[in-house]
């Protein structure tokens, strides 16, 4: 069951994500810096410290169908979710993926091997 990576969208507007990718954005945020802060201010045109600079999404699909949401920001950094939820499977840090020590986490990792 390899994971069937879909195209890379660059984020430049709050209207190209559905409510579900907000609260993603958002989480992705209060990992990354600590701060709950409001959707607007991660996807902002100006780089001012809280912005997401290059904030990317990429859908992830397993046999087909939409299983992950993969978010790319401030150029090596990311978090990938379940579809459509804030559980988060990993983390990229400084351009290496860090699974989560979740089932889903561990699921993430073994597809993600099986893919290579």
């Amino acid at each position: 069951m390899p994971l069937q990576y879909q195209p890379l969208r660059k984020i430049i507007s709050l209207d190209q994500l559905t409510p579900a990718q907000r609260d993603q954005v958002r989480a992705a945020g209060k990992l990354y810096d600590g701060k709950d802060l409001p959707i607007e201010a991660r996807v902002a045109a100006e780089e001012d410290g809280v912005a997401f600079y290059g904030l990317k999404h990429r859908e992830i699909h397993v046999d087909g169908s939409h299983a992950y949401d993969a978010w790319t920001y401030n150029v090596d950094s990311g978090t990938t979710f379940i579809a459509n939820t804030t559980e988060v499977v990993g983390e990229l840090v400084q351009y290496a993926f860090q699974p989560q020590r979740t089932p889903a986490g561990d699921r993430f990792a073994a597809l993600q091997a099986e893919s290579k």
